[in-house]
């Protein structure tokens, strides 16, 4: 079926068009390499390496996600989908990078645990906006490929995440952290060049979607 016209779409549609290939790839990369989903899953999963009581650092690490999602609702009404996933996402990279010498530091391990938690509300507050932000970006008759495709993605990178902070943690201590780090800033940056969907027009064919934001 023609890619512009309503109806049923498929998984090439993702991809079929230079706007919507950037989009989706730049949306991949910020659900699932290395990104998102590595650092939310990696940092919980391995709340027992951070330095200090791992009851606390277990109880800190899950009861940031409840302000860091309260406060991902009002960013998205507020400043958009664009600055709120991009900016949480950067927040998670750049904090994971900072507790890196702290790491090393025996006298300093918790202000490393603070930066980490910092990190971890910052993937909390992006993974709740890029749902809405995946959606809104493409057309009404591949959204839901768009969500399962990068839904599967981010479940690979969950089943990394283990592996991440585990082995590579074991070789460095803070090589976790700098992969985090690395591709945190990478994706976030990377997603401030999507087009911002708050109070705009969404598009309803990949034709739509195509000049969506060029304008």
């Amino acid at each position: 079926q023609n890619a512009g016209r309503k109806g049923r779409g498929n998984y090439l549609d993702l991809f079929r068009t230079p706007s919507m290939r950037k989009r989706n790839l730049i949306i991949l990369l910020e659900w699932q390499v290395f990104t998102l989903s590595l650092i939310y899953y990696g940092l919980s999963l391995n709340t027992g390496r951070l330095p200090g009581s791992v009851y606390l650092n277990s109880f800190l690490m899950s009861a940031v996600e409840f302000p860091a999602n309260l406060v991902g609702i009002f960013l998205l009404s507020r400043i958009g989908r664009k600055w709120t996933t991009g900016g949480a996402t950067l927040m998670a990279g750049v904090s994971t990078l900072i507790c890196i010498p702290f790491l090393m530091d025996s006298n300093l391990e918790d202000v490393a645990t603070g930066f980490s938690v910092v990190g971890k509300a910052g993937a909390a507050c992006g993974f709740g906006a890029i749902y809405v932000y995946t959606g809104e970006l493409n057309p009404t008759n591949i959204r839901n490929i768009a969500f399962g495709t990068a839904s599967m993605f981010a479940r690979i990178s969950g089943m990394a995440a283990p592996f991440v902070g585990g082995p590579l943690g074991d070789l460095w201590v803070g090589l976790p952290s700098l992969i985090f780090g690395i591709f945190g800033i990478l994706a976030g940056s990377l997603v401030l060049l999507l087009p911002e969907t708050l109070g705009q027009t969404l598009p309803e064919t990949i034709e739509e979607s195509e000049g969506f934001g060029k304008k």
